[in-house]
């Protein structure tokens, strides 16, 4: 309903949904923060409602504004009526029963709600603490806040002598965010921030940069970097890329926060670069960046892409493929790009990396072309292309066995092997031969014949 009544208005409001308790905005974001119509107190524990007061704290700027529009709990206490009914609009009327719990702390509230044709469409419970004026400013205070102000009563009238409930008598409490103590600290004296920052070991070899070790460009970056970061004011850098004593300098100086740039890993290991996150949480030193298990999963491109994949987040197709694997699934589209499954930085990446056909995507990992290429290798080029086109596909049915030998016929000798193409014609031409998975004659048949047109 907010969220039409905004738009009709014409009116840019953000609206978002959450536990109260935790919400996700901006640390210091916020100049003032409203709590509405009633809307505090539904949780069971008191220690709940403290916790949305801190989480407001943490929204709110320096000295930001915290209004509260909530029930008189003592009149609420003393005058609620017990039963009651109401139509809400021409279709709709609402029937509730109120009571008071055991301990007189809550009002616990039944609501009916009753279309006119349909019958019950709601029959829900709540319960709402009843706060003094006293009380609140208690709480308020517990979780931090400063000069809290009282600002009015608020009695509200029906002019269809309707229940109002816990909307009939409210007052506004407004309350101010505290100063941190880090920020009272700054204005007294205005010391820099201290930050360490962590890169790769230039002394020693590096398998991911050009040559094996850090060269010119790589020196050129990171001093550029330390020029730039010299220039912010109100921070102060110191610089670590000896890994040799990394671990001993971080034990005896443990630095306030670490800016991680070492993407080269700990010792230049690639394989190591979830290492020094995982260093300095044992160390309880705070970083910057993804954590040990982020880029433990993150340097397997095959783990990111089903991750992304489940998250519903579009991915290229993708097939994992061996050199050393006697049957593998080649991509069925062309051209595709074949890359490394581990690692970064474009390794493995090569101008030959953009594969045509099957003969060149067993080819590139090992470097071969024509005749260096197995037979085995073609055969099964041939063949992948006949089964990936002739099965079914949840995007599209089997093309048929034609329209395979059709497009091995249109490339044989270039794409595919000539051989196993003229192999693979023949066995189709013979009645007798059975294309399923587990027939005898299958990838058998094919093997021999292809072997026979070789020799």
């Amino acid at each position: 309903m907010a969220r039409r009544r905004a738009k009709a208005a014409g009116l840019n409001v953000r609206f978002k949904e959450g536990d109260a308790r935790k919400f996700s905005v901006a640390e210091g974001g916020y100049d003032t923060v409203l709590v509405m119509g009633n809307s505090f107190g539904y949780f069971s524990q008191e220690q709940d409602d403290l916790a949305v007061l801190t989480s407001i704290k943490r929204a709110l700027r320096p000295l930001g504004n915290l209004v509260i529009d909530v029930t008189d709990g003592n009149w609420m206490r003393e005058n609620f009526e017990r039963r009651s009914w109401e139509w809400i609009d021409e279709n709709h009327f609402v029937c509730r029963e109120r009571s008071l719990s055991t301990d007189g702390d809550r009002l616990i509230s039944r609501e009916v709600v009753v279309h006119a044709e349909k019958g019950v469409i709601a029959d829900q419970f709540y319960a709402e603490r009843l706060y003094s004026l006293e009380r609140l400013q208690d709480l308020l205070a517990r979780a931090g806040f400063r000069n809290i102000r009282f600002k009015g009563e608020v009695r509200a009238e029906s002019q269809r002598g309707a229940d109002l409930g816990m909307m009939a008598v409210r007052y506004l409490v407004v309350a101010q965010a505290p100063v941190l103590a880090a920020e009272r600290a700054g204005r007294r004296r205005q010391e820099p921030v201290a930050v360490t920052v962590i890169f790769g070991d230039p002394r020693l070899p590096d398998p991911v940069k050009r040559d094996g070790l850090f060269n010119i460009e790589d020196l050129d970056t990171i001093d550029r970097f330390k020029e730039a970061a010299e220039s912010l004011q109100g921070y102060q850098f110191r610089y670590l890329d000896d890994h040799g004593t990394l671990m001993k300098e971080l034990r005896e100086n443990p630095p306030s926060l670490v800016l991680n740039l070492c993407d080269e890993g700990f010792d230049n290991e690639p394989t190591q670069e979830l290492h020094v996150p995982a260093l300095l949480e044992i160390l309880g030193i705070p970083y910057t960046g993804a954590g040990p298990a982020a880029l433990g999963i993150c340097y397997n491109k095959a783990y990111v892409g089903a991750v992304a994949s489940a998250s519903d987040i579009p991915v290229p197709l993708e097939t994992y493929f061996d050199p050393d694997d006697q049957a593998a699934t080649m991509p069925s589209v062309f051209p595709a790009l074949i890359k490394p499954c581990n690692g970064d930085s474009s390794i493995g990446i090569t101008q030959q990396a953009v594969v045509h056909d099957v003969e060149e995507a067993v080819a590139y990992p090992n470097g071969l072309e024509g005749d260096q290429i197995s037979l085995l290798a073609r055969i099964t080029g041939v063949a992948d292309v006949m089964e990936s086109m002739t099965s079914h596909r949840p995007y599209r049915p089997g093309l048929g066995v034609e329209r395979a030998l059709e497009e091995l016929t249109s490339h044989r000798g270039s794409r595919y092997d000539a051989d196993a193409v003229e192999a693979c014609r023949q066995l189709f031409a013979n009645d007798n031969f059975e294309w399923r998975v587990g027939a005898d004659s299958g990838a058998a048949a094919l093997t021999q014949m292809s072997l026979k047109a070789a020799g």
